[in-house]
């Protein structure tokens, strides 16, 4: 297993199928999305990926700078194929975060997830980090 950063339209194509196990969005939609985010330049993403070339897990990160934190560097979303989980993949792509954080000069990790997304929850503070506030969204 080794962890790509995905660059070319072929590589965030692959995404989709494992992005399509958590998100309800068509791969044109999806393609779309991730195009405009990508070209904005704050947004990178990486995929574990096995010897046989499956992606098996994805993670979407951007970095920027807050009042309150400094330079961040956030986990937008991280998603482990179904067939995949327990494995240990959401562990090692937290790490790479980490490691890529402290390259990039970031002063903190952030992170999102749903209020009943227990499992994230569990993972992120045994990961290292704290719950400390809420994310709010209106849909316009």
């Amino acid at each position: 297993m080794q962890i790509i950063e995905c660059k070319t339209k072929e590589q965030i194509k692959e995404t989709y199928k494992v992005a399509s196990q958590h998100y309800n969005l068509g791969e044109a939609e999806y393609m779309a999305n991730m195009e405009e985010m990508m070209q904005a330049g704050d947004y990178r993403c990486i995929a574990a990926v096995n010897d046989q070339g499956e992606y098996l897990s994805i993670l979407g990160f951007r970095v920027g700078r807050r009042l309150y934190c400094g330079k961040f560097f956030h986990l937008d979303n991280l998603i482990v194929g179904k067939d995949h989980r327990r494995e240990g993949l959401a562990e090692k792509m937290v790490d790479w975060a980490r490691d890529e954080a402290r390259r990039l000069g970031c002063n903190s990790i952030l992170a999102d997830t749903y209020v009943e997304n227990y499992p994230a929850h569990k993972l992120f503070m045994k990961e290292g980090l704290h719950i400390r506030g809420y994310h709010m969204r209106e849909i316009l």
